[in-house]
């Protein structure tokens, strides 16, 4: 596990809980690595279709690492299929569901906000709404949805693309079809869509809002909307000083 997993989650919480089902190291055994010349690089890394079946993890995967003794998976994200055997989707939720813990200092900063934000909704009876805005540039870019449609906001979507993804959507044959995926129902719901659907819940003017995100897409005119129908919005950059958000930057 990299310095980041320990930034956010209590590692050592993460490896008790499962010590019964997996042995989880933070670093591979010399003996190990010095087939390698002790770089990870070295080793032999699988790219692997996403929601790969057991049988392709037994039949192709467990080989190589038996021959190998250490392989790389990477992407590593969404690699199994749902239609596991029983015991595997018991380690998988145990480990998604039960082993994974924020770090002590995002409990700490996370508790704080939500004292905040209960003071700030007095008129409320110290409740609040919180909302996980996904209207970052790069979610919008990976989804190819057509939002306002302007040449402004197709130019910012090809650069955004070619700079996470390299060719992963200009690839000979690849059609994308934004008028198809928005009837499927797949594109992120914008500031405006977002305050649309608290309205129509039934949530007033009055409704205090935290809004957690990354950086919105071109937020000062995305933002405007959902802010006039939720004036008592606030993040945690509202919330907190730049020195209690400082080292989770």
């Amino acid at each position: 596990m990299s310095s980041k997993f320990r930034d956010i989650y209590d590692e050592e919480y993460f490896v008790d809980t499962l010590k019964n089902d997996v042995r989880v190291v933070d670093k591979i055994p010399e003996y190990l690595m010095e087939r390698f010349g002790s770089n990870m690089t070295n080793v032999h890394n699988f790219r692997i279709k996403a929601w790969s079946s057991i049988q392709y993890y037994r039949d192709v995967v467990l080989p190589k690492l038996l021959e190998e003794k250490v392989i790389r998976i990477s992407p590593f994200a969404n690699r199994l299929s749902f239609d596991a055997p029983p015991v595997v989707q018991r380690l998988r939720c145990l480990a998604n569901y039960k082993a994974l813990r924020f770090s002590r200092p995002i409990l700490t900063i996370g508790e704080s906000l939500v004292e905040r934000m209960r003071a700030r909704s007095a008129i409320n009876g110290g409740k609040y709404v919180s909302v996980h805005l996904r209207f970052e540039e790069d979610m919008v870019a990976f989804s190819c949805c057509v939002f306002d449609g302007g040449k402004q906001e197709t130019q910012d979507m090809i650069a955004a693309r070619e700079r996470g993804w390299k060719g992963k959507f200009t690839k000979p044959g690849r059609v994308i079809r934004p008028g198809a995926i928005r009837i499927n129902g797949k594109c992120p719901l914008t500031p405006l869509e977002v305050g649309l659907m608290l309205r129509g819940m039934g949530f007033t003017k009055n409704t205090s809002i935290f809004l957690a995100s990354g950086l919105i897409y071109n937020a000062e005119k995305t933002m405007a909307p959902l802010l006039q129908m939720f004036p008592n919005l606030h993040t945690k950059e509202t919330l907190a000083s730049e020195e209690e958000l400082a080292s989770f930057k």
